[in-house]
């Protein structure tokens, strides 16, 4: 018989793994479930997978576990993301509806990443968060589960203490529509996501660096942190970015280290700018956009107005503003 499988992701999936590669979500051979085969493993990361039963779900087949060596065998090109933010170990299974649990076409894979700190939990989420087109956007799709989450499409993801959890359902019956299967998803993965996060150790709190951003015109869930290269340049070394609404007008915020100011100024010509940090400087760049730079010992922030489509620019004064608030906190 033809099955016809419905995947309905986020708009830019790589960001799940931040690379290209697919996902090994092969299941268990049709004849075995967890009442015919041998008793799944729950351990270590796996210990926080929901057993026997999740709701009216059933856990389904075995526990497959994963380390930063052998995690492309999962996901190949889109393990990087996840080592970069320093995971430890991924633990993952599969849920069927309890009623029916061999033949139902209904399935629910579970991912639990021990990303090894909240640091590394947080980061791969924001990358996550971030990379879905405009952070207002995101505003709508995210959920209060563990320490932040975000849905959409047949997706859920969600980070509390060094964990990151990710929810994928799948209907593989021939007749189901993808508009059904996007409302099965977000009442099913919503509530599952809800039981799996009170078993989830670990807290809540937001990283302490979230308050280095002026809160004035901040974007809910804009700011992202990038373990390795701010922005995804060479160069830059780790940072942070953020989005701003000031009076209409969109602002992209940088928070790093000495390495971006280097990086920034290279071969760049540059205008000096007065009365901010220790020096500051505005120039052009072909990415970035018109970019407000400043440097205050080994911290350095600009501000910047890349490709926006339909959306306005802030003035220099306002993004010099911006910088100035981001320097002194």
């Amino acid at each position: 018989m033809l099955r016809v499988a419905f995947f309905v992701l986020l708009p830019l999936l790589p960001a799940w793994g931040c690379g290209s590669g697919e996902v090994d979500r092969s299941p268990p051979p049709p004849e075995s479930d967890s009442a015919t085969s041998a008793p799944a493993r729950f351990e270590g990361v796996g210990q926080f997978l929901p057993h026997p039963t999740l709701g009216a779900w059933r856990q389904w087949g075995e526990v497959r576990y994963f380390d930063g060596g052998n995690l492309f065998n999962y996901m190949d090109g889109a393990s990087d993301g996840y080592i970069e933010y320093g995971v430890v170990a991924l633990a993952t299974t599969e849920y069927k509806p309890e009623v029916t649990v061999g033949g139902n076409p209904r399935t629910v894979t579970v991912e639990i990443f021990d990303m090894g700190s909240p640091e590394g939990a947080f980061g791969k989420w924001s990358r996550i968060a971030g990379e879905q087109g405009d952070p207002v956007d995101v505003v709508a799709r995210h959920v209060s589960i563990g320490a932040g989450g975000l849905q959409g499409g047949a997706d859920l993801v969600f980070w509390k203490g060094q964990y990151l959890v990710k929810l994928t359902y799948l209907d593989e019956d021939p007749n189901a529509t993808e508009e059904g299967m996007r409302s099965a998803s977000r009442d099913i993965l919503g509530t599952m996501a809800r039981a799996i996060a009170q078993g989830v150790p670990g807290g809540t709190d937001p990283p302490a660096d979230l308050r280095r951003f002026p809160p004035e015109g901040l974007i809910a869930h804009s700011p992202v942190f990038f373990k390795r290269a701010v922005l995804g340049r060479e160069g830059m070394g780790p940072g942070w970015r953020a989005w701003y609404d000031r009076g209409g007008k969109r602002i992209m915020l940088v928070r790093a280290g000495r390495a971006a100011w280097d990086a920034l100024r290279v071969g760049v010509p540059a205008s000096p700018s007065a009365g901010i940090g220790e020096e500051s400087v505005s120039f052009h760049d072909d990415l970035l956009g018109d970019v407000v730079l400043a440097r205050k010992g080994d911290v350095v922030v600009f501000a910047a107005d890349p490709d926006l489509p339909d959306l306005p620019r802030a003035p220099p004064a306002a993004k010099s503003e911006l910088v100035r608030q981001a320097l002194e906190l």
